[in-house]
């Protein structure tokens, strides 16, 4: 649609799928509304969600050097398998890496944040969606889990030797409110 003064208008929906008309400048996000990326096709957070470096090692040589090769070829039963009998890594633990991965595909997701969110039983991210509401149980349960996620760093660190950085608050209303509509992949 073309207007008189000289703005085209487009036909944006809104999240209730209700049709709006706006103009080009109202689709351009602003500065303060840009969505981070995903992490998902970085090959170094490969290093920060599988504590084994040998793992790591032996998935790059089959081809699975960034998380979305990983996800890929690790979301069902069937392809788990054969990367089990290719690599030699269980399939519990392919299973593992790959619901991690999985939370990577969350823009402003970090790895080790992933690495923690798994570790307290966060599996995939329409999991983490459940903490994006802004009521106040909402909001109860976001404190708490920031409290479980730190706990968990602390954890983490003493019984692996790496550390781990929790998400601060503010960056856990973030990716949770990023994970609606995400979805999951692994089975």
């Amino acid at each position: 649609m073309f207007d008189p003064i000289g703005n085209s208008k487009t036909i944006a929906y809104t999240l209730n799928r209700t049709p709006k008309v706006v103009s080009s400048h109202e689709l351009s996000p602003s500065p303060q509304q840009e969505i981070p990326a995903s992490a998902v096709n970085d090959s170094a957070a490969l290093y920060r969600i599988i504590p084994n470096q040998q793992h790591v090692y032996k998935l790059i040589g089959r081809g699975m050097g960034t998380p979305s090769k990983l996800l890929f070829w690790n979301a069902g039963p069937i392809r788990r398998f054969f990367s089990s009998l290719f690599t030699g890594i269980p399939a519990p633990l392919l299973r593992m890496y790959a619901h991690q991965a999985d939370l990577l595909r969350v823009p402003g997701m970090q790895a080790d944040w992933a690495r923690l969110l798994f570790e307290v039983g966060i599996r995939n991210p329409s999991e983490l969606e459940q903490y994006a509401g802004n009521g106040i149980g909402s909001k109860i349960q976001r404190g708490a889990l920031y409290g479980i996620l730190t706990a968990k760093a602390i954890e983490l660190a003493a019984t692996e030797g790496r550390s781990y950085s929790p998400p601060s608050l503010e960056d856990l209303v973030q990716i949770a409110s990023y994970s609606r509509g995400v979805g999951k992949k692994v089975s």
